[in-house]
């Protein structure tokens, strides 16, 4: 059964306030928060207008709050902004996040289907995200034509049966504040998108 409670401060006991400093704020930091011992837990976060939730960690506290984000100028009449409260008679973090997002799930009317479908989910492949290696970085002395090429070829040989590849934001062109300027692949990068 998903709870849905008015947005107010919620403030652990002491026994649960060990690891405040690792609490985000707003949306960019953020997402659900599990408190958990050995005999239960919680998870609590955002039920509704995800983009426009928001948490806060008081400063030298162990008081959460939860609400709009603060640099909103508008809020249409009649919106409404859920927090879910999830207790779990276990101790698992595994089983309290598997709860919570079961009420959610229900509460959206959703299944895990497309989760279970998911290629990235089921399959194994490589990835250039930020934190792997070749973010942002390449073989020395090579581009990062050469390098995917080089990975490609050792994957084969070490028989990696990668199903898709995900390039991030190094490839393509960007604006002035880093944000993506167009899908092209700059030549820089892939000179032979360049010679086509």
């Amino acid at each position: 059964r998903t709870h849905t409670y008015p947005t107010r401060s919620a403030e652990p006991g002491p026994e649960q306030a060990l690891g405040t400093q690792h609490v985000g704020a707003s949306t960019e930091n953020s997402g659900p928060l599990a408190l958990f011992n050995k005999d239960k837990s919680a998870v609590i976060s955002s039920a509704s207008n995800f983009m426009a939730h928001s948490q806060q960690l008081v400063q030298n506290s162990s008081v959460v709050g939860y609400g709009l984000k603060g640099d909103l100028t508008f809020v249409p009449a009649g919106s409404e902004l859920d927090t879910i409260v999830s207790y779990s008679e276990s101790g698992s973090p595994k089983t309290a996040m598997s709860e919570w997002g079961n009420k959610l799930l229900t509460k959206y009317g959703k299944t895990r289907d497309l989760y279970e479908k998911d290629l990235t989910v089921n399959m194994l492949g490589y990835s250039t995200d930020n934190g792997a290696w070749y973010y942002y970085n390449t073989e020395e002395g090579k581009n990062y034509q050469q390098t995917i090429k080089d990975i490609k070829k050792y994957s084969e040989s070490a028989e990696l049966p990668y199903k898709y590849w995900l390039m991030d934001s190094w490839w393509y062109f960007k604006s002035q504040g880093g944000a993506v300027k167009n899908w092209t692949a700059m030549p820089s990068i892939f000179p032979a998108v360049s010679q086509m």
